[in-house]
């Protein structure tokens, strides 16, 4: 633009035609507003490209939040203090044959489903049920538990899974090995976790693939 001024300078049309400092004036003007025009959506054009690196900044924030949100919930149990604590009180029960004690680290109105399909309903049926258990085939028996992976589905309620092995005399005497699988949901009261539902199963072998059919001429 200052090329275009300097032009109309060198061919002297100020002192030629008074007329043409509007003309030249009009054309400066027209310059100067589409020059502050391209600037202008210039500007918007790299405000615009900021916006949308902020947006797809925060587009991949937004999402490693969620992945995060979603793995951290699955855990190994005994990462958390409370839950391993439930574990080694609930061997300790077991190992003194204390039924109640054992009862107390279940809710009120849990619900139990053991290894031979034995429906259990209240801390009092579990009293009842591990009482008879100590006083019969597990007495004197001891138990390990393995924590497995743990599932929050709040922060005071959760799903963990794992192992268990009671050793213990078996009906000729001699000691005797049983091991199975065991599901928890359990429930965080007054910073305890507490057992509402338990399910024990002893893993079945998959069936072997059936051999096929010999092929006949």
């Amino acid at each position: 633009m200052v090329l275009l001024v300097n032009f109309f300078d060198y061919l002297g049309v100020r002192d030629r035609c008074p007329g043409a400092m509007t003309f030249r004036h009009i054309v400066i003007r027209r310059l100067s507003a589409a020059y502050a025009g391209a600037t202008l959506r210039s500007a918007v054009h790299l405000v615009d490209a900021k916006e949308n690196h902020m947006s797809r900044a925060l587009r991949i924030v937004r999402s490693l939040i969620v992945c995060l949100l979603i793995v951290a919930p699955v855990c190994a149990q005994g990462s958390d203090p409370a839950m391993e604590k439930l574990r080694s009180d609930y061997e300790q029960a077991w190992k003194n044959g204390d039924a109640k004690a054992l009862a107390a680290l279940y809710t009120e109105d849990c619900l139990s489903v053991n290894e031979f399909g034995v429906v259990t309903r209240g801390r009092a049926g579990i009293e009842k049920l591990m009482a008879e258990n100590f006083a019969g085939p597990f007495k004197g028996s001891t138990i390990a538990i393995k924590l497995g992976a743990a599932q929050a589905i709040t922060p005071d309620i959760a799903v963990g899974e794992g192992t268990y092995s009671v050793v213990g005399a078996g009906p000729d005497g001699k000691p005797m090995t049983s091991r199975g699988h065991y599901l928890n949901t359990i429930i965080k009261k007054e910073k305890a976790w507490l057992i509402a539902g338990n399910t024990g199963f002893v893993p079945q072998r998959p069936p072997a693939a059936a051999k096929p059919a010999a092929k006949t001429n």
